[in-house]
């Protein structure tokens, strides 16, 4: 049973530089997204409003290239003439993005630019 342990603890010992390498970089990385964050607003355009869970509205954009974000990634929703909304991708499948936000902005969106933001995501990973 102590051989386990020692070897188990030996393991941990081993990993610990790895990890701090990891968080290293990761923090690299969410250096460079806010850099680039200003890049990274994607166009959408004909929103309708698909459905309604609780008090979360989902709504489907066409987009004009493939969308490389993960489902449940957070967002920042911008739409001509308000403010920007929290938003949470539901999903990205080909042109289409659908949404989520806590607000109901009715059943048409016309355009509205959505910015990503990744850094949530590396954060949590830390």
């Amino acid at each position: 049973m102590s051989a386990y342990t020692d070897t188990t603890h030996e393991n941990e010992i081993h990993l610990l530089p790895l990890l701090d390498d990891f968080c290293n970089a990761l923090r690299d990385e969410i250096e460079a997204a806010k850099r680039n964050s200003s890049i990274s607003a994607i166009h959408l355009s004909n929103g309708h409003k698909v459905a309604q869970l609780g008090s979360a509205f989902q709504y489907a954009f066409l987009i004009d290239s493939v969308l490389n974000t993960p489902d449940g990634a957070p967002g920042d929703l911008k739409i001509p003439g308000k403010m920007p909304l929290e938003t949470t991708i539901v999903s990205a499948e080909g042109l289409r993005l659908v949404v989520s936000i806590n607000t109901d902005l009715g059943q048409f969106i016309p355009t509205a630019n959505l910015q990503t933001n990744l850094t949530i995501l590396m954060r949590k990973l830390i």
